[in-house]
């Protein structure tokens, strides 16, 4: 079971949902693991453990929340091209979460080495790249693509942490660079770059407990980043990343940043105008295409606007809550395994929110719920290992007190 799962973890569930093969292979293997993961949810339930009930509540409560305005859109302000299938394939996927977290077993393993194909795909498609080409690899957009790297950089950053072979950690660092220069050279994706670098500065800064080698580490880090940056000043400032003019699809565009501005202005002069009820439980998943005059058909390109106006007021504190609690976890024993990949992810989450439709694209939402779930299935292990091993010693100092009296 284990194997299935982390093969439709690290590979099938990120595939390219436009090309039919693809389409057919994610949601078949989709609707397979969704039905197993619910006889398994539900032979739970009979156990009556109160941490996994929680997990199966929450996500019970978010199906709710979204097929609730979802359901009234298409029923009344049915749009010829709403589709309220992308919302069902958004449910489907809560069970294989919950099921993930609940058996607790670390499946990086089939990300990190299902992702070589991403990348042997990428390195090919970067050698026929012409004009202002980007790298997608199997994913539909390069930006979706990105994402999956920002969470491979994760698990990498955290396993050259933790391992202690220093071939292997050579191994991880050329790996970690080859894929930071696919999103500089290949993908172009803005928001990953500047997250990895946000990843590596926060980990660089938070990782030895002695505050001198935290700011050594910034410093060198700052230091060899400059001198890259003088080196080859005229080469990035030709790259889309550090060229904002690079790529603009639309004549009366000043670049993508000014773009998102007007898209995000528009979606909020449409929240304005709907009723009461529409701004409290919101319009429906994937509805703002559908509900805005000037972009119709284009998505919002900020997670915390689009949740708002899609899910509501309930919706967008729902959603600030539980990016406040995940990264409140994972930052309490941030020099763990599983703890640290967790708050790193949600440092994702909470940047590329502004820029990205991270839960729009179902490869980067199955990369980040599905790696989320991995990452709290790892700390429920090691919660449940020290409660065993508590309760060992202190049976044990029972034991020996009934010894000595």
């Amino acid at each position: 079971m284990n194997i299935i799962i982390g093969i439709f973890y690290g590979f099938i569930s990120v595939l390219n949902p436009l090309i039919n093969e693809f389409f057919l292979l994610k949601y078949g293997t989709m609707i397979v693991l969704s039905y197993l993961s619910l006889l398994y949810i539900i032979k739970t339930l009979r156990n009556d453990n109160k941490t996994e009930i929680k997990y199966i509540i929450t996500l019970f409560l978010l199906s709710v929340m979204i097929i609730v305005p979802t359901s009234i859109y298409k029923v009344f302000f049915d749009s010829p091209d709403f589709d309220i299938s992308k919302a069902i394939r958004v449910i489907l996927l809560f069970p294989i979460v919950v099921l993930i977290i609940l058996r607790k077993v670390d499946i990086r393993k089939y990300y990190v080495n299902l992702s070589y194909i991403f990348t042997i795909v990428a390195l090919y498609q970067i050698t026929n790249m012409q004009g202002q080409d980007r790298v997608t690899s199997l994913f539909s957009h390069s930006n979706f693509y990105s994402i999956y790297i920002v969470i491979l950089s994760i698990f990498l950053i955290e396993e050259f942490l933790f391992q202690q072979n220093k071939r292997k950690k050579v191994w991880i660092i050329l790996y970690l660079l080859l894929n930071f220069f696919i999103i500089l050279i290949g993908t172009g994706a803005r928001t990953s770059f500047a997250i990895i670098v946000c990843l590596l500065l926060f980990t660089i800064s938070i990782w030895s407990r002695n505050k001198a080698k935290n700011i050594i580490g910034l410093m060198t880090f700052v230091i060899i980043t400059l001198i890259a940056a003088m080196f080859f000043k005229d080469d990035l400032f030709s790259t889309r990343i550090f060229d904002l003019q690079y790529g603009n699809v639309y004549s009366d565009q000043e670049d993508s940043f000014s773009w998102r501005l007007q898209r995000w202005e528009s979606g909020l002069n449409s929240w304005e105008k709907s009723s009461f009820l529409i701004k409290v439980i919101g319009s429906g998943w994937e509805t703002t295409p559908y509900i805005s005059d000037n972009f119709r058909g284009m998505e919002m390109h900020n997670e915390y606007l689009r949740i708002f106006i899609e899910l509501g007021l309930i919706g967008i504190i729902s959603y600030i809550a539980i990016l406040y609690k995940l990264f409140k976890l994972g930052f309490k024993n941030v020099r763990k395994k599983g703890y640290l990949s967790l708050t790193l992810i949600m440092i994702t989450v909470i940047i590329s929110s502004f820029t990205e439709n991270i839960f729009i694209a179902s490869e980067s939402f199955s990369a980040i719920t599905l790696s989320i779930a991995v990452c709290l299935g790892i700390i429920n292990r090691q919660v449940t290992e020290d409660k065993d091993i508590r309760r060992e010693v202190v049976i044990n100092g029972d034991k020996e007190q009934r010894r000595l009296y």
